[in-house]
């Protein structure tokens, strides 16, 4: 679940860029008169080469799509709610004063950078998530790049820029969601075309503060400045004769490329179970993502466990309602009566171990330790965050007191378990449960930040034994065995009896600190919130691990399933790759 996990608030910034490695050239002397470009209304914007990227350096100031089609003009604030509510383009003036216009542009909703009538000029695009960071590492990162995009005037608390750039960035602030405007000659925020969700997308800002790029994510109904970047091939219809197959590839592509993900790889199962598998991106080097690459998926794995602890209750060997005290020993911190059902649905209370920093430190620091579930639980729980059902967290110590139960009963350890009841009778033939950091012998490279510095690392030489032992076993899976998983598991009812699945489907509401991701919370499985998902319900688990995000998903209305492997742990392509994968379904089953 933690992967589409993103706080958002509309001025909630996060930071971050990935090194892609431009080549260097000198800023050119470039002005508004020496290269510049006209809207459909005759404005004129100076452009910049910056690396080998061309982007306008100043705000977008029109108010007519590139076909001629007026842009809704919002200026009071229930005009400017009500186009956010029904996602509709809109432009104001900051402040509702059109003397901010000469210098700062117009702000815009991102309906209105989204919308296909086109709001750029001709033959240039607003800049990706991808175009951002490109620019960002090229100006020498996310610490020092602002101050020279920044204007050298304008800037309140001193906070004026160098323009070495000549991007110009100036502090033209924004409107809220909520019709309010703010920050004016303290922040500049523009849009990039990158989704985060179906109600979120990304924004890059500076401020007067200091001298940082912030990567930020907002409400799209909120309005912010435009910068175009030159695209002369953007404009051409290149998809309209395109094949569902290379339709859901664009679609994976444009991910990659708009996101800063490395490499990908995704699976989609249609309603008649024709299959579709894309790659796009890279493991390391030159060496593409392969369809038979395993990833390792995270916390997406809670669903195995609650569907073997539902399998063991019919079979009549454990009861949802057994108490902890009747399969394991006392704990410290730990409410013995605690029942098998709370710690499958988060109530049961429980210390969360993963937020713990000694607990990353000890994991990191002894990398090939191995730990047993136990002695990990013993040295990193805490006291309880509430009485047993009276509240929910999200708790990775209670999935480890399942997996205890589970070898308990069986007798057998977590990936015998798995083989056993799943990966065999199932035939997932691409997923492996690794027991003490063991890998796969196919598999993609992990990438994560391991010093902080927001550039990832080809994390896959880093032993795993003390992350994986201590959780009793990881599972890796291609993103086909992860879109079969939810197949079988939830439409084909291969796995469970239906009295089974109702359990496992009765949610508990809300997911407290986590209602933006999760609606609901079952016995493993989450009620995805449908806002994030154009508004379709979804069911399933998503989920991180060091080096890797995954989701596996199933979509009740459209009867389709989805695998997403993502080998950053971040995971930013995941949320907006599903997103984009659903628009290229949707409009094929309208049809």
């Amino acid at each position: 679940m933690e992967t589409i996990k993103y706080l958002y608030n509309t001025f909630f910034f996060i930071a971050l860029c990935i090194n892609f490695g431009c080549e260097k050239t000198e800023f050119p002397e470039i002005n508004k008169e020496d290269n510049p470009i006209t809207d459909i209304e005759g404005n004129i914007y100076g452009t910049v080469n910056i690396g080998n990227q061309r982007w306008t350096i100043d705000n977008l100031n029109v108010s007519h799509f590139r076909n001629g089609d007026p842009i809704p003009h919002a200026v009071s604030i229930a005009e400017w709610e009500l186009a956010g509510k029904e996602g509709r383009p809109a432009w104001c003036y900051y402040n509702n004063d059109p003397n901010n216009a000469s210098n700062y542009g117009k702000l815009y909703n991102w309906y209105t950078v989204n919308d296909p009538r086109g709001l750029e000029p001709e033959g240039w695009r607003t800049p990706s998530a991808r175009d951002w960071s490109n620019l960002i590492d090229y100006l020498d990162g996310i610490d020092i790049a602002g101050k020279k995009l920044k204007s050298a005037s304008g800037w309140d608390l001193n906070g004026n820029g160098d323009n070495s750039s000549k991007f110009n960035g100036l502090p033209g602030g924004g409107r809220l969601v909520n019709g309010e405007f703010a920050n004016m000659h303290n922040a500049g925020i523009w849009w990039a075309s990158t989704k985060n969700s179906a109600i979120t997308s990304y924004a890059y800002n500076l401020n007067s503060s200091d001298s940082k790029v912030l990567k930020g994510i907002f409400d799209m109904a909120t309005g912010l400045s435009v910068r175009t970047i030159y695209c002369p091939d953007c404009t051409n219809d290149t998809t309209s004769q395109l094949t569902l197959a290379e339709k859901l590839q664009k679609a994976l592509d444009v991910t990659l490329e708009t996101s800063t993900g490395v490499g990908v790889s995704a699976a989609v199962i249609m309603p008649d179970g024709e299959t579709w598998v894309g790659t796009s991106g890279v493991s390391y080097g030159t060496t593409s993502i392969t369809p038979d690459m395993m990833f390792a998926i995270g916390s997406a794995q809670k669903m195995f466990v609650g569907a073997a602890i539902l399998q063991l209750s019919e079979e009549g060997k454990i009861s949802l309602d057994d108490s902890l005290s009747e399969w394991l020993p006392p704990y410290p911190y730990v409410d013995s009566t605690i029942a098998i059902r709370q710690l499958l649905n988060h109530t049961s209370g429980l210390y969360n171990f993963v937020d713990y920093n000694e607990y990353w430190q000890a994991i990191f620091n002894e990398p090939t330790r191995i730990w047993t579930m136990e002695e990990l639980f013993l040295t990193f729980n805490r006291a309880p965050l509430f009485p047993k059902g009276t509240g929910w967290h999200y708790s990775q110590t209670g999935y480890n007191m399942l997996r205890m139960v589970i070898e308990k009963i069986t007798s057998s350890d977590i990936p015998e378990v798995n083989s056993n009841r799943f990966w065999i009778p199932l035939e997932l033939n691409h997923s492996f449960t690794s027991k003490d950091g063991d890998l796969p012998q196919v598999f993609a490279h992990s990438w994560y930040d391991l010093n902080g510095d927001g550039s990832y690392e080809d994390f896959s030489s880093f032993p795993r034994t003390a992350f994986v032992s201590g959780i009793g076993g990881e599972i890796w899976a291609t993103a086909e065995d992860l879109a079969k998983w939810a197949r079988i598991l939830f439409q084909e009812k291969k796995v469970l009896s239906q009295a089974s699945i109702d359990q496992m489907l009765t949610f508990h509401s809300p997911c407290t600190g986590e209602e933006f991701i999760c609606e609901g919370y079952g016995l493993g499985v989450v009620k995805f919130n449908p806002q994030l998902l154009n508004g379709h319900k979804a069911i399933g688990h998503s989920g991180n691990a060091p080096g890797y995000a995954a989701a596996s998903m199933f979509f009740p209305d459209l009867e389709i399933s989805i695998g997403f492997l993502d080998n950053t742990e971040e995971g930013e392509a995941i949320a907006a790759g599903i997103y984009n994968l659903l628009d290229v379904i949707t409009s094929y089953l309208e049809k």
